[in-house]
């Protein structure tokens, strides 16, 4: 199973659940397709769920920092200035040092804030606060 999104246009939400093969090349086809929704809008605030069956073998450090590399150019054209909060869920306990290295990638320059959570609820409970 691959990545697949939700916009919640009325809670201002997508919700990206990623799982299968996973690599910043998939992370980068993904992301474009999610610019490329009609229902899209650079305004809502992220869910990013690593489910049980994403394996993240070729998530190093460099193929992470060319992902965030490249989401920070495609929503600089499609985003203008929009500042959100991404909140990501492992539901693997041993994924969680992903978020570690993913961390490590954003620059300074980035207009999102990142941050793991242990659950979805707790991530929705930061999201809407």
């Amino acid at each position: 199973m691959g990545s697949d999104f939700k916009i919640d246009t009325g809670g201002r939400l997508i919700d990206w659940r990623i799982g299968g093969h996973v690599s910043a090349e998939t992370l980068s086809q993904n992301f474009n397709a999610l610019l490329s929704r009609p229902d899209y809008s650079p305004e809502y605030d992220m869910l990013v769920i690593i489910r049980h069956d994403a394996r993240l073998g070729d998530l190093d450090f460099d193929a992470l920092r060319q992902f965030q590399a490249y989401m920070q150019t495609r929503r600089a054209e499609v985003d203008g200035d929009a500042e959100i909060k991404v909140a990501m869920v492992f539901e693997r306990p041993e994924h969680m040092a992903i978020i570690q290295l993913h961390a490590m990638s954003y620059t300074p320059h980035s207009r999102a804030e990142l941050r793991a959570f242990p659950g979805e609820t707790e991530a929705r409970a930061w999201l809407e606060g």
